[in-house]
């Protein structure tokens, strides 16, 4: 199967598809509480009822050599989506789910291009304890983890409390099977770029810096794919 141009897909059928990458002019992680607080409790809520939960769309690039795909838009998402799994999955005993439905071979689903933080990412979905953030991108991240958390062991505490109601132990089939993304793809670098400033300049808005820098990158990427063929 591979991705349409416009198309509705699940958390768990994006990863059937290769390998999701936030591209080095992307911003950094920088949801706060206010924005983990808030969908935490609209997922908490479907899960409750039992619906699907959709969450708007998901921008996308191609590589078109390989099943790897760009992040353009929706990759603050994404990264509080894939905390959130792992602080559920690290807590239960659960054959059917696990860390592991994160990672294809070696390399997790969705990673940072960017080493330090796509090492520290790492850290915060795999280790017991939360390694010392040394950016702020890495900061927000261990602030996630630690709110998904409290939130999953407040879930428990419920739980326990209570003789009928949603089980903890439910919740990562809701998150891969239940969260739907209406996804938009483009095909080529020049088309993501003209979609990641028209995406930025309706939100908070490109400064000079970052438009130069995404088109710097660009350039830079292309020519090294020419020079990679070329060897």
């Amino acid at each position: 199967m591979s991705l349409q141009t416009t198309n509705i897909h699940t958390l768990g059928s994006l990863f059937e598809e290769g390998i999701f990458e936030i591209p080095d002019y992307q911003r950094r992680y920088s949801w706060g509480d206010k924005q983990n607080i808030d969908l935490f409790e609209d997922l908490w809520e479907g899960f409750w009822i039992d619906t699907n939960h959709y969450l708007g769309s998901l921008s996308l690039c191609k590589d078109t050599e390989m099943s790897r795909y760009k992040v353009i838009d929706g990759q603050q998402r994404i990264t509080s989506l894939f905390i959130l799994y792992s602080v559920v999955v690290n807590r239960i005993v659960n054959d059917n789910y696990s860390i592991n439905k994160l990672i294809n071979d070696r390399d997790f689903y969705f990673n940072p291009i960017n080493e330090d933080d796509k090492d520290y990412f790492q850290k915060i979905l795999t280790e017991t304890e939360i390694p010392e953030p040394m950016t702020i991108s890495q900061k927000m991240m261990s602030d996630a983890r630690k709110l998904f958390s409290k939130f999953i062991e407040e879930k428990e505490e419920e739980e326990a409390k209570e003789m009928f109601g949603k089980k903890v132990i439910d919740f990562p089939d809701y998150l891969m099977n239940k969260i739907n993304f209406m996804v938009h793809l483009v095909t080529n670098e020049i088309d993501a770029n003209k979609m990641f400033e028209a995406i930025n300049n309706r939100g908070l808005g490109l400064n000079h810096f970052d438009k130069l820098k995404a088109l710097f990158l660009l350039v830079w990427n292309k020519n090294t794919k020419l020079h990679s063929k070329k060897i």
